[in-house]
């Protein structure tokens, strides 16, 4: 079992991450804790000029109210945390897992597009680079 579960969320896949909260759920150690985690990506850059000065920070606070009402919803309580993070999407996940000696992070995975072939997935990347145990909800 597991004292410091992180489970990445992507709020486009909310099923999925409620999938991997149900699992995390299951893993946990009593008094064990875990950790939602959103990564709000810098997309305004490829945007340039056309997009709206303040996308991002409305990205953002939307992302804060979703994750805040599903860890409320999901009755997560005391002993874990949610968090919205800023930038790459697998660099943060791993930073946050390291900080917060994650013991195990539970990310889910959608079936492989084109674009991760090439780019390769979130989800790839994370089971790559880190230093604690991955299970990938498929």
């Amino acid at each position: 079992m597991y004292q410091n579960i992180i489970v990445p969320i992507d709020l486009g896949q909310l099923e999925n991450g409620k999938t991997s909260i149900t699992l995390a759920r299951g893993l946990v150690n009593d008094g064990g804790s875990i950790h939602l985690v959103n990564v709000v990506e810098n997309i305004a850059m490829a945007g340039g000029p056309h997009m709206p000065m303040n996308f991002m920070k409305e990205c953002e606070d939307q992302a804060r109210k979703s994750m805040k009402e599903l860890y409320e919803e999901e009755g997560l309580g005391e002993g874990g945390s949610w968090n919205v993070l800023l930038g790459p999407a697998a660099m943060r996940i791993l930073d946050y897992a390291e900080e917060h000696n994650g013991d195990l992070v539970i990310v889910a995975s959608h079936r492989p597009g084109l674009k991760d072939y090439f780019l390769g997935s979130t989800a790839g990347r994370v089971v790559r680079h880190a230093q604690c145990p991955v299970l990938v909800n498929r």
